[in-house]
Parts: C-alpha cells; sequence; structure tokens
C-alpha cells in the first residue's frame, strides 16, 4: 500500500528544505533602557539628576560592555564634587551567560 522508506525520505528531505527556507529566529539578548529624570535642588537653578538603567532580558555576551559603556557616558556627564550614587541599575533577567552576568 504505502512504500514506508520512501515516505519517511520524502519528509525528512521536506523538513530539511523547510529549516533551510526558515527565517533566522530572532536574538533574544537583553535590552538596556535609560531613564534620566531631573528634580528640583536645594539651591535654585541647581537640579538633581537621577538615572535609572533597566536590563530586562537574557544576559549574554555584549551585554556587560554596553552597560560599561552606558555608566561611562552618564559619569562623564556628572559634575565633579557631586554626592550621591551615579545611577540605579534595575535588573530583571531569567539566566543567560553567567560569566557575562559577572562582569
Amino acid at each position: 500500500m504505502f512504500n514506508l522508506p520512501a515516505l519517511r525520505g520524502g519528509l525528512l528531505r521536506l523538513l530539511g528544505i523547510l529549516c533551510l527556507a526558515a527565517p533566522p529566529l530572532p536574538s533574544w539578548a537583553g535590552t538596556l533602557t535609560v531613564q534620566s529624570t531631573s528634580i528640583p535642588g536645594l539651591t535654585a537653578k541647581t537640579p538633581i539628576l537621577t538615572h535609572t538603567l533597566r536590563f530586562t532580558g537574557l544576559i549574554e555576551v555584549p551585554d556587560a560592555d554596553k552597560l560599561r559603556a552606558e555608566l561611562t557616558r552618564i559619569r562623564a556627564k556628572v559634575p565633579p564634587g557631586s554626592e550621591g550614587p551615579l545611577a540605579t541599575i534595575e535588573l530583571s533577567s531569567k539566566g543567560g551567560d553567567l560569566l557575562e552576568g559577572i562582569k
């Protein structure tokens, strides 16, 4: 009735063609967003800038470098002698590359 080996071979070829023709999967790397807020300071015309860096998603290889670069950019804008934290960092990740996360 059915030639099972020929049917199996045809299905495997079709599956191979579909795998080659499939578009690449999107990257699941994390995203880094920066929110800077200005609040009134103790004296007139001296606002206090607060920065919140929010990282969401899986931690992958370039993520530590992206975070470091953003912190360096923020530090360059802070006047010397400023008090208080440079930024607040919020992490929301379900995992990823352990060594990259430790960096």
